[in-house]
């Protein structure tokens, strides 16, 4: 079941407040509807959801352990991506403008406060909003606000707040950046964010600064501490050696220096998921004003071996992206060879892999060896992948005075090399498809020796007068309400060949393609899609707007086929609900759960007003889920076969703040979109009118 609605083009932006930082406030009245932080019932519902993968289980156990947790909330965008997309398409640009970028921030605002206003005073804090982003870090300190959270429709999923550490382990001649940059290219207009350890501006390589932006000459125009500040420009050096080789490549683009690390005693000097994704937000917020065309992150941990859309990073990158920012990522140094570090393997990040410079003799590495080295010898240390992007140089890099090697080199070679493609002189009118093409088709294939996979070496000076090429680009959205379809195999032949899979927003995008005619097309099981292919021919530019609708053709399909709710109730008691769910559908549905809600209208849609009763188990197994013991007593139910039906007497609570008249109970099977169905708007069910006694109740209930 998935909420679906479209909002119209907003013309008028509104000046919205900031959330508070620090205090979370609500209506106290709203958290007397669940008596009891600890409840049994509190817990089921907690684990139910989780049982979609709402939530990782070090969370509930620390709340039931009486831990507050620190989580990062990702709201669900859909609708909000889906106006975007049309405003893109509206305009004739493949960027979210300033305009659309203000926009997404205010429907963001909304979204979140729809859902926050709602969670029980006293028992959150909101420690930091990301304004341009579908997400928020709060503190949790109750089951009861958990469960809360975690129940509405539009979470999506919650993250732990984990660490991420900097990779530490004759460049600008190897990359041919000399005659680029006597040529003028050299990144002039733009600006680079150095999402690191600080950057120390005083020193000569930066303009010998005395602040952001002074004197005239100095090339760090911004500088925060978006972790604990700790009074100190750069405590470690690694982010000023990060920032100097990002100048050395592009010598007048500018510098944002943007501090996200800081002393943490399990770690040592580590940075918080949720520190770098407000380094992110703020990043797209002030893209148009410092012209941010690029952000490094020379930073992270873990390895994966496909790309990680369910990934904390996936949606900020994206987003980034989507406003013109490419984000080059250090895929770690670990020596993997068939896997990268996040969030270098997320899908819209440009990973880069180290090579050395020049033969420097044996080199031995904490977690490998070279016995000897030679320019272009991939290092032992780079993490590799099928999908990673580019290879740029990583060992050994001086730069502002400081030499060190990793991946964390590597990667600002391309944030430089990017600032070079998008400045003046160059390609600024340019697509960022186009920029990462320009790099990848013109670089130098470099086979690495650990698992023979062969990627590009950038090569500034072909990247800057090589041919020009052009992308194929578009998005792929379900039926019934354009959702974005992630995952989807898109496949490429005719004039050149290739596969790509579409990213959480369901977009996809075929770069480094000459003139010619190609076909796309799109699969994935279960799905038919409207047009089957599409004919595509490439002229001179690229093409976007080449956009596929899939329809669910062989799967379940969940309804509340009956429902009956008693005909009086009095505010504060419990009533009891006959209902049933049928899957009419032709696959077998696993496991899900039917939530119930107390409407003053009977439109068989959830609006922000209803409020949530409860939910339980489809098919119901054992007692109620009011009444069951303990957490670890809960089974999964195993799913709905094609035909069969769950019937359930349900108890819920009706408020003890409800305000006297006529209400509906509703229904809906699925309610926090576990399963994907073959029609997702057929899912609510509304009960006959229901006359509650009892008077007060907050405003919007009363008549």
């Amino acid at each position: 079941m998935k909420s679906v609605f479209l909002f119209t083009l907003m013309i008028t932006l509104l000046i919205v407040p900031a959330f508070p930082a620090v205090a979370g406030a609500a209506d106290p009245s709203l958290s007397d509807a669940i008596p009891g932080a600890e409840s049994v019932g509190e817990k089921i519902s907690v684990i139910a959801v989780m049982g979609g993968e709402k939530a990782p289980p070090e969370v509930i156990d620390a709340i039931e352990a009486g831990e507050p947790q620190n989580i990062i909330v990702l709201f669900d965008d859909t609708d909000i991506e889906y106006e975007a997309f049309l405003m893109r398409r509206e305009f004739g640009i493949t960027y979210d403008s300033e305009m659309i970028l203000e926009i997404k921030s205010v429907r963001y605002y909304a979204l979140k406060q729809d859902v926050i206003s709602l969670l029980p005073a006293g028992q959150f804090e909101i420690l930091r909003d990301y304004s341009h982003l579908p997400m928020m870090f709060l503190r949790i300190k109750t089951l009861n606000s958990l469960t809360r959270l975690l129940e509405r429709l539009e979470v999506k999923r919650v993250y732990l707040d984990e660490v991420n550490r900097p990779f530490l382990s004759e460049s600008l001649p190897l990359i041919n950046q000399p005659p680029v940059a006597a040529a003028g290219k050299v990144g002039t207009g733009t600006t680079v964010a150095v999402i690191d350890t600080g950057v120390n501006y005083t020193l000569s390589a930066f303009g010998s600064c005395t602040s952001p932006g002074t004197p005239s000459g100095c090339k760090v125009v911004y500088a925060q501490d978006f972790a604990t500040p700790d009074g100190l420009r750069d405590d470690d050096g690694h982010g000023t050696n990060v920032s100097g080789i990002v100048m050395g490549v592009a010598s007048d683009t500018r510098i944002a220096g943007l501090d996200v690390f800081e002393l943490i005693s399990r770690c040592g000097n580590c940075a918080y998921t949720s520190v770098i994704i407000d380094a992110i937000n703020w990043s797209i917020a002030n893209q148009a004003t410092y012209n941010i065309v690029a952000m490094n992150l020379s930073l992270g941990g873990g390895g994966y071996t496909s790309p990680c859309t369910t990934s904390p990073f996936s949606t900020p990158v994206a987003n980034a992206r989507a406003a013109g920012i490419l984000a080059a990522i250090a895929s770690g140094n670990d020596g993997y060879t068939n896997g990268i570090s996040s969030p270098a393997c997320v899908p819209d990040a440009v990973s880069v892999g180290a090579v050395y410079d020049s033969n420097i003799g044996g080199m031995v590495w904490s977690s490998c060896t070279d016995s000897s080295t030679y320019a272009d010898l991939v290092t032992c240390f780079s993490n590799s992948a099928s999908f990673l992007t580019i290879l740029a140089p990583g060992s050994v890099i001086t730069a502002a005075g400081i030499s060190r090697s990793g991946t964390s080199q590597a990667a600002p070679h391309i944030a430089g090399a990017i600032a070079v493609l998008r400045g003046d002189n160059a390609f600024p009118s340019e697509t960022v498809d186009q920029t990462v093409s320009r790099m990848t088709s013109t670089g130098v294939p470099v086979t690495d020796p650990k698992n023979s996979l062969t990627h590009p070496r950038i090569d500034l000076l072909a990247a800057t007068s090589g041919a020009v090429t052009y992308s194929i680009s578009g998005t792929v959205t379900e039926s019934g309400g354009g959702s974005p379809l992630s995952g989807v195999t898109m496949t490429l032949s005719g004039a050149g060949s290739g596969t790509t899979t579409t990213n959480a927003l369901g977009n996809y995008t075929f770069s480094g393609l000459s003139d010619g005619s190609y076909t796309v097309t799109p699969g994935i099981s279960g799905y038919t899609f409207t047009p089957t292919s599409r004919n595509v021919t490439v002229s001179g530019a690229d093409v976007t707007g080449q956009d596929f609708v899939g329809t669910l053709t062989n799967g379940p399909d969940l309804v509340v086929s009956q429902l009956t709710a008693p005909s009086s109730a009095t505010a504060g008691s419990s009533v009891s609900v006959n209902n049933s769910v049928t899957n009419q559908g032709n696959q077998t549905a696993g496991s899900s759960k039917a939530g119930f809600y107390l409407s003053s209208d009977n439109n068989p849609s959830i609006g922000p007003s209803d409020v949530f009763l409860g939910s339980r188990d489809v098919p119901k197994s054992g007692g109620g889920w009011w009444s069951r013991g303990t957490i670890d007593s809960v089974v999964n139910a195993s799913g709905l076969t094609p035909g069969e039906t769950s019937t359930d007497n349900t108890g819920l609570s009706i408020p003890a703040n409800t305000s006297e008249g006529t209400f509906y109970i509703k229904a809906v099977a699925d309610y926090n979109g576990q399963v994907a169905e073959t029609d997702e708007d057929n899912n609510v069910s509304v009960s006959g009118p229901v006359d509650i006694q009892g008077d007060g109740g907050p405003p919007w209930m009363r008549r």
